[in-house]
């Protein structure tokens, strides 16, 4: 069994109280100075931090572990916290006596600064005492420790199958100076207490916000981004607050949004939640930076002040948006996305009244939702995706999911539907908000599809669009602008039944685009008769058998019509050129189609497939 990694900082700060009994006064302790100097400000502050224990974090930042009355406390060393705790505590050890009444200890803002940096020094030498900073939620092999934010620092510890509560966490964990408490979890709840809150427009919504709940209580990633929109006075606010209370409480719960990676930096350091109100829209930096956000992507920049130092940050941190518009509109972030339409309020009660039915039970909720990822822990090892979840962005997420609905005694397989139709909702909020998909979604009602390069695509999709949006910000600029998006897109419009591939020409110059209908990859009636004429062929000229279908998009939802496939486009070919849009997507050099296709293979006359 691995050794407790906490126990060398309870011996090492438990030392203190023995230190301070061995000292009978301040003047002694001076006396006992070295070469009988007067010890100076900063000496006395050491003095308070002999028996701490400094580590560091795997970035390098300093911190420190601290007895503070009958617990231990973690902090970084430059944090607000320790800097009063090292003052108050010097301040108390060392008091002072004027005109027979005691006075605190005080020191002047040097001492402070010289003492901190000795203390980042310590850390720095701490040798191979490293742990993960990590802010309310930690991981201990394989179990996981939440912070219950109460004043004595207790942890809830959740193992596979069961969780209790300890007064001590076996890892260190750090808490801001907005931490709050969490409820009081007691066990038997059950997460229907939870419905009289949420104003959810149907079953899975509900069951997606307790998975979001879930995913916010473990230690790792990715995080779903939980994006709640409705009309005015449907609850979007009190509804963040309401999540995050069971989460990771704070002051205020609820912040502005940030208005660049900067504010958006600040806020995910000092919280391990991130909850913004009232969003009016997302710019597309700050989407992207809230999509890496949630799955560990770097964001920032350069550090102010400096030339060559990077101000990079990397975490993961799940994340609730709400706002009257629908906020999940880029690709990325859509694909990360919880997308919740809340209802309007069936009947309005006063906050004091929200308030204390929800505290009434708000410790049961969360003890229930301990006793689900408890059992969840415990079944997650069993469970692998099946093969027709690659829709599914977020597979660590779904995996959870699949847990938990066991855990929690759903159906089978409510859990992936409703991640499912979560997936196309959010496919389709994004193609609703981007121009260029609605260009390319009118192109296909109208052509049916379309083959050629960038710039003739660019060409007709600005022939269809209205001025005033070719004028705008979202429309691209250049072709390579184009090819970008087609590449974020593709996904987005994949789900809804449009297939966009890109290729570059053998002489690499040329980059040709083929846009067809897409079948619904999750429907195996549509996919079953292509997974048969993968096995077929057809005979040429010159006697090779010919693939009637390229192997790689066989089954994979790019060719909808079996009947345009076969039929069209080996008997009546030549009458029907006009839908054989589907025929040339897969009529390329690298879809296992030979190249003499013109005239030569399956009877088609000569430069059918360049027309095509």
């Amino acid at each position: 069994m691995m050794p407790d990694p906490n126990d060398a900082i309870r011996a090492a700060v438990d030392g203190a109280q023995e230190h301070e009994s061995a000292s009978e006064s301040p003047e002694d302790s001076d006396a006992d100075h070295k070469d009988d100097k007067k010890p100076t400000q900063r000496d006395r502050l050491l003095m308070v931090v002999d028996d701490a224990t400094f580590w560091k974090c795997h970035d390098g930042t300093a911190h420190v572990s601290i007895r503070a009355g009958d617990h231990i406390e973690h902090h970084p060393v430059r944090s607000r916290a320790f800097r009063d705790w090292l003052v108050g505590a010097a301040a108390e050890r060392f008091l002072t006596f004027i005109n027979g009444r005691p006075r605190p200890w005080s020191c002047g803002k040097s001492a402070i600064e010289d003492a901190l940096s000795h203390c980042e020094a310590r850390a720095a030498i701490s040798g191979g005492n490293v742990h993960e900073a990590r802010l309310r939620v930690a991981a201990h092999e394989s179990d996981i420790l939440i912070n219950l934010g109460d004043p004595t620092w207790r942890a809830a510890h959740i193992a596979q199958g069961a969780w209790r509560i300890v007064d001590q966490s076996t890892v260190p964990i750090l808490r801001s100076r907005r931490t709050g408490a969490l409820p009081e979890p007691m066990p038997g709840g059950s997460v229907d207490l939870l419905r009289p809150f949420v104003n959810a427009s149907s079953e899975s919504d509900f069951r997606l916000i307790v998975l979001w709940l879930l995913a916010a209580l473990r230690p790792t990633g990715p995080y779903p981004i939980l994006a709640l929109s409705g009309e005015q006075g449907s609850g979007k606010s009190i509804l963040t607050t309401l999540l995050r209370r069971l989460v990771d409480p704070v002051g205020g719960n609820i912040m502005q949004p940030p208005m660049n990676d900067r504010d958006l930096i600040a806020a995910a350091r000092n919280n391990p939640v991130l909850a913004f109100d009232n969003l009016s829209g997302l710019s597309r930096d700050l989407s992207d930076s809230l999509a890496r956000l949630a799955t560990g992507g770097d964001i920032g920049g350069r550090k102010l002040f400096s030339d060559d130092d990077s101000a990079q940050f990397s975490a993961k941190r799940p994340i609730i948006l709400n706002g009257i518009p629908d906020l999940a509109e880029r690709g990325d972030l859509a694909s990360r996305a919880i997308v919740i339409q809340l209802e309007p309020l069936a009947r309005r009660r006063t906050e004091a009244d929200f308030w204390e039915s929800f505290d009434a039970v708000s410790g049961q909720i969360l003890g229930a939702l301990f006793d689900a990822l408890a059992a969840a822990m415990a079944i997650l090892p069993t469970r692998q995706l099946p093969d027709d979840a690659s829709d599914l962005r977020m597979a660590d997420f779904a995996l959870l999911a699949m847990a938990a609905e066991t855990a929690l005694g759903w159906p089978q397989g409510s859990a992936l539907g409703a991640l499912r139709s979560n997936v196309g909702r959010g496919a389709e909020i994004a193609a609703e908000n981007d121009p260029v998909a609605a260009a390319i979604r009118g192109l296909i009602e109208q052509d049916g599809g379309f083959a050629g390069t960038t710039t003739k695509l660019w060409d007709r999709l600005a022939a269809t669009a209205p001025e005033e949006t070719r004028r705008g910000r979202d429309w691209p600029s250049s072709t390579k602008a184009l090819g970008a998006r087609l590449r974020r897109l593709a996904p987005v419009l994949r789900h809804l039944g449009v297939d966009i591939r890109s290729r570059h020409t053998r002489d690499g110059m040329t980059h040709e685009i083929r846009i067809a209908h897409a079948a619904s990859v999750d429907d195996d009636a549509t996919r079953a008769p292509f997974r048969q004429l993968r096995q077929q062929s057809v005979t040429s000229v010159t006697g090779d058998a010919i693939p009637l279908m390229a192997p790689d998009l066989v089954g994979d939802g790019s060719v909808t019509d079996v009947t345009t496939v076969t039929d069209r486009a080996v008997r009546s070919v030549t009458a029907e050129m006009a839908s054989l849009q589907t025929v040339a997507a897969v009529c390329d050099d690298d879809d296992g189609f030979p190249d003499d296709l013109s005239g030569k293979a399956v009877g088609l006359p000569a430069g059918a497939v360049a027309t095509l």
